[in-house]
């Protein structure tokens, strides 16, 4: 990152104009310089804000998923998940094993 130097508008009104013109546009580009970086540092903040929301959606879900599956209506509606919807081979092994793991009779 570039450093400026502020001056005074004492210290600018004794420069020529073709330096003032130098100053400003330096003004400028530092200016510029700056305001990127503000915006790249907050878009790492939302980032790492994003990831960790993530984090926590999927862990909610993990928790939601787990009281359902212990729950009365599981089994009835595992069965006709099983029966009227279509899996991948690599999606049914995943559910059977699930199944066998929650100790349900049920079959993808």
């Amino acid at each position: 990152m570039a450093t400026f130097k502020e001056l005074s508008q004492k210290a600018i009104l004794a420069m020529s104009k073709e330096e003032q013109l130098a100053y400003w546009e330096n003004y400028r580009k530092y200016i510029q310089e700056q305001k990127k970086e503000v915006e790249k540092k907050l878009r790492e903040r939302e980032r790492a804000e994003k990831s960790k929301n993530r984090t926590k959606l999927n862990h909610a879900r993990f928790i939601v998923s787990g009281a359902f599956l212990k729950s009365a209506v599981a089994d009835s509606f595992l069965q006709e998940l099983a029966k009227k919807n279509s899996f991948s081979d690599n999606d049914k092994r995943d559910l059977n094993l699930l199944m066998n793991d929650l100790k349900k009779s049920i079959k993808f």
